[in-house]
């Protein structure tokens, strides 16, 4: 569906796509073949690139065709089994409009379109901006409700399960995703402000300029947690790994505390004549014989904090 979004007196007019409008922003959510090849006549497009928004691996690049620019970026989004991905979004500068190209989106422009378009004017860099301020601040919420999972995990550190380094291997690949698609964004970002002739204006720059810092700092900060996730991961690895040994340790220990007392039993259970086998007091010796040995190798492990 090709929705268009025009500035009029009363406030924002919405309307299908019947002509190249130049001071609309276009949406372009989940788009039919049709859609795509309406937009590539009206506005001169590249269809491929269109294609390209629709694919779920595409990565964040820009491209230039002729006037038009293609800023490819990524957007999180929580799937429906409670993991998150990114999902790509295209948005395209074409003849003083913008062209906004989505798959699966709904959510988001669906908030930007109640709340935000009708408070801006309806410019490529004034929509861009804003929805870009969108982009960050969704990646700073999921990035905080990720550090927020893992400190869960962090409140369990001596009850720490293997379900538990599964889950932080977890939320690293799915902060990794985040990560490189806000890296490989703010080179778009630096890449734009640099380009002469698609701002016009100081202000314009410094729109693009206060995007640009503030998905750098949102780098930061998820280079920061990520960091956290990983040496949690290691301090858990270490405390499993340390406390396998410990019980190892101590069932080796037990071993061979059990074996003296067997070796010693065994012999004299043996049907061959054996030194005082006949005597009276000999099960007593062998009792009390075992029990010195086995006492002093305990007392032997406990000082090597073997036990």
């Amino acid at each position: 569906m090709i929705t268009v979004f025009k500035k009029i007196a009363k406030g924002i007019q919405t309307s299908s796509l019947q002509k190249a409008d130049r001071h609309v922003w276009i949406y372009a959510e989940n788009p039919t073949e049709r859609e795509l090849e309406r937009l590539t006549d009206l506005y001169g497009l590249e269809l491929g690139h269109l294609h390209d928004a629709l694919d779920p691996n595409e990565v964040p690049r820009l491209e230039k065709e002729g006037s038009s620019f293609y800023v490819f970026t990524r957007v999180p989004k929580e799937s429906i089994q409670g993991s998150w991905v990114t999902t790509p979004v295209l948005l395209i500068f074409v003849k003083d409009t913008l062209i906004v190209v989505a798959k699966d989106q709904e959510e988001l422009f669906e908030k930007f379109i109640q709340n935000r378009i009708s408070t801006i004017p309806i410019k490529p860099i004034t929509v861009f901006t804003a929805l870009f301020n969108d982009f960050i601040m969704i990646y700073h919420n999921t990035i905080m409700k990720l550090n927020k999972k893992i400190g869960t995990i962090n409140n369990k550190t001596d009850e720490i399960q293997n379900s538990d380094i599964i889950e932080l291997v977890f939320y690293e690949n799915v902060l990794n995703e985040l990560l490189n698609a806000a890296i490989q964004t703010n080179v778009i970002l630096k890449s734009l402000s640099s380009i002469k002739g698609l701002f016009t204006t100081d202000d314009e720059n410094d729109l693009v300029e206060d995007i640009f810092l503030a998905n750098g700092q949102l780098i930061q900060i998820s280079k920061s947690i990520l960091t956290k996730a990983k040496n949690m991961r290691d301090a858990y690895s270490t405390i499993l790994t340390n406390n396998l040994n410990r019980v190892i340790r101590f069932l080796t220990v037990l071993t061979v505390i059990l074996t003296i007392p067997m070796i010693i039993t065994s012999m004299y259970g043996m049907n061959v004549r054996l030194p005082h086998a006949e005597s009276e007091f000999i099960f007593l010796t062998i009792l009390v014989a075992t029990g010195v040995i086995c006492t002093t190798l305990i007392i032997i492990f406990r000082k090597k904090n073997w036990l």
